[in-house]
């Protein structure tokens, strides 16, 4: 590769984009006409000076041409739907997650890696995350069989990823037994 060349190049762009950090630039807005009740949760000021930087959850288009090519990088308008809820104090409070899939594993915004079919330990600010669209229907939700008491609930321990213990949710002394039940199709069980 062509040193100069990449060095023009990111020169060209950072120029063209840091006055637009500091206040919004007209020429720089997306020519895509979005749907304004859509934008409604988004503050004033961002949507003024926000030109598609961010954490965006999942992409929803993706303009097939450039609108605008700048020392041979091409600009493309992408509309993206990004998700609030990662605020607040992780907590314990001894519930799971369960990765449904389609992937074997994922990696989250936060650095859990979640493989199909494992029961995850999770704090209380992901659970409730995970438990919101879009995530809800990839995940399985376990609380503990006895909740928490305010006075036991402690922080999060965030070096301590792992799996959840059947035991961590029932209880250490957990030690049921039941009757079976019928099938819920009126059926024979296998």
């Amino acid at each position: 590769m062509n040193t100069v060349n990449n060095h023009r190049s990111e020169s060209a762009v950072k120029q063209r984009y840091s006055t637009a950090a500091k206040a919004p630039e007209a020429a720089l807005c997306c020519p895509v006409e979005y749907n304004k009740d859509l934008l409604k949760i988004i503050p004033q000021e961002v949507i003024e000076k926000d030109y598609g930087c961010g954490d965006p959850s999942r992409y929803l288009k993706r303009d097939a041409q450039p609108w605008q090519t700048v020392a041979g990088i091409e600009f493309r308008s992408v509309t993206v739907e990004a998700f609030k809820g990662k605020q607040g104090d992780c907590l314990k409070l001894n519930q799971s997650a369960v990765y449904r899939g389609p992937f074997r594993e994922v990696l989250d915004d936060d650095g859990h890696r979640l493989r199909r079919g494992e029961r995850v330990a999770v704090c209380d600010k992901t659970f409730q995350l995970y438990s919101q669209p879009p995530y809800a229907e990839h995940f399985e939700f376990i609380e503990p069989r006895v909740p928490v008491k305010p006075e036991d609930v402690k922080p999060w321990d965030r070096s301590r990823a792992h799996l959840r213990h059947l035991r961590e949710t029932k209880g250490m002394d957990y030690d049921a037994s039941t009757a079976p039940s019928q099938c819920c199709d009126g059926g024979s069980c296998c």
